[in-house]
């Protein structure tokens, strides 16, 4: 059973780039995630270690929509809390 934790989340580094990605191929508003996790002290994530990818940080969040969205990130800067957004998908 995976532990979920606090996480600090002060912005993402891959914005531009990963905004395209996710919106064409699965319709996701990268702007919602932003809006639900940056400066949240409430988001809580769990590791996820994949031996193709390494150590992550996943999470879930409840769109304005109603939606669940599983998100997965990975720190990029542990001083300034700085993340890069993996992917994400909505959830059935």
């Amino acid at each position: 059973m995976a532990l979920y934790r606090s996480i600090w989340i002060s912005g993402f580094s891959n914005i531009d780039e990963i905004r395209q990605k996710l919106g064409s191929k699965y319709g996701i508003d990268v702007e919602e995630i932003k809006r639900f996790t940056i400066a949240n002290p409430e988001l809580r994530g769990r590791d996820d270690f994949n031996a193709k990818h390494g150590l992550r940080t996943v999470f879930k969040i409840e769109t304005t929509s109603g939606k669940t969205l599983l998100v997965v990130i990975q720190l990029v800067d542990s001083q300034n809390h700085i993340w890069k957004i993996r992917t994400a998908r909505y959830l059935k």
